[in-house]
């Protein structure tokens, strides 16, 4: 420990007794000083009223009067000094009463202010609440829709296989019962899979244009002029806006998508890459605005 931090201990030993420390030595003395300069106008105004009138104006100040009088006190007395301590208290309190007026106006309208901004933002919230509601519902009527049409398609289609299915059925029995084998052969090799596969496609097709009759005019709104998909005659749907119709229907994974079409995995990457190069949307924008395609 050095010297000057010895009297530094010592100083603030002798400066416990008054709570105080050396640290906070100097912000009282500012205090003090401020104190003495706020009071000095009204001790000097005590002072003066206990002069005598020559004494007042004086070239040294004297803050303790060398005659003591109350002749001011006296004379202050034949004026009329309760009128004008009345008047005084009149304009006080009706300026107290109007700048509180004033405050509460202003407060008031903070404080409408403040509720009318609460209302527009609950008003914007409402609003926001009530388009997701109303987008929610729509998405909700749509897959009823979807789910209607296809719950009805779905039987029909397995229908018509078991009615093929029967009659493949008894055509066969009836080529066993007669013992003609080779007839069962011809049978079996005239079921034409690649026919039935593309009845069922046309069959989604129409379905699904009856849900989304605008699509094929939207997707093609995403592309050129020169890049645009052109359908043969007949045509519903070609290879590449089937696979964005079931995208769209809610069937995302690529190796469903390609068991439904009989393609490969790589065929339906390259089909969906050629594709969104085409597009003037970004890759990542494409399939999104594909889902933002409404039914009727």
């Amino acid at each position: 420990m050095t010297r000057q931090d010895g009297i530094i201990l010592r100083i603030d030993r002798l400066l416990r007794p008054w709570n105080l420390r050396l640290v906070t030595v100097p912000v009282w003395l500012v205090g003090t000083l401020v104190a003495l300069l706020w009071a000095a106008p009204f001790v000097w105004m005590v002072s003066t009223s206990f002069k005598l009138p020559h004494e007042v104006m004086t070239v040294n100040v004297e803050w303790i009067p060398r005659h003591v009088t109350l002749d001011n006190y006296v004379k202050v007395f034949q004026y009329p000094v309760l009128r004008w301590a009345l008047n005084s208290l009149i304009v006080a309190v009706v300026a107290t009463t109007l700048t509180v007026l004033a405050l509460l106006v202003l407060i008031f309208s903070l404080i409408i202010v403040r509720q009318v901004k609460k209302l527009k933002a609950a008003e914007l919230l409402i609003t926001h609440v009530n388009e997701n509601l109303q987008e929610i519902n729509h998405k909700l009527r749509e897959a009823d829709k979807i789910k209607e049409e296809y719950i009805g398609y779905y039987f029909n289609i397995n229908s018509d296989y078991i009615d093929k299915i029967e009659d493949v059925m008894k055509a066969i029995d009836q080529k066993l019962m007669t013992k003609k084998f080779d007839d069962i052969r011809f049978i079996v090799n005239n079921i034409n899979l690649k026919r039935e596969r593309e009845e069922l496609f046309v069959s989604f097709d129409k379905v699904f244009l009856k849900l989304f009759p605008d699509f094929v005019t939207i997707f093609n709104s995403y592309f050129k002029d020169e890049d645009r998909i052109v359908l043969k005659d007949n045509q519903l749907l070609n290879a590449e806006l089937r696979i964005f119709a079931l995208i769209r229907m809610g069937i995302s994974d690529t190796e469903k998508i390609a068991r439904v079409l009989d393609y490969s995995v790589n065929t339906i990457y390259t089909y969906k890459t050629k594709v969104k190069s085409k597009s003037v949307l970004p890759n990542e924008e494409f399939e999104k605005k594909i889902m933002e395609i409404k039914t009727v």
